[in-house]
């Protein structure tokens, strides 16, 4: 079985928290992913595969919105987490709402989970 840090079982879908890392504003902060891959190795380690939610400005100013792929395999890092149904739908359509994304990801914007705005 794949538990999470408070003994939770992790399955395909599931999302969870994950601490992030590097120099940005909000990078230490915790991040959304979406379990993909549950992997178990030959002596039992246990690992995720996850997609999480990237921005990047390719002209400086407008944000573009990907997927990153991320391997966990550090379990008692990761915490399940049940998002609302708005905050799954902008996560699964990220693309489409960028300056949402944007906000979200750098943690710059309130964002009004209610509706989205």
């Amino acid at each position: 079985m794949h538990l999470d840090f408070l003994g939770n079982q992790l399955s395909v879908g599931d999302f969870i928290a994950y601490p992030g890392s590097g120099n940005g504003r909000a990078e230490y902060g915790l991040i959304l992913h979406k379990i993909t891959v549950l992997k178990t190795d030959g002596v039992g380690e246990r690992s995720i595969q996850t997609e999480r939610l990237t921005v990047r400005y390719p002209d400086h100013k407008t944000p573009v919105i990907s997927r990153g792929k991320s391997t966990i395999k550090s379990l008692t890092k990761v915490v399940l987490v049940k998002p609302s149904a708005a905050v799954q739908t902008i996560f699964n359509n990220g693309e489409n709402y960028p300056e949402i994304v944007a906000g979200w990801i750098h943690g710059t914007k309130l964002i009004n989970w209610e509706d989205g705005h």
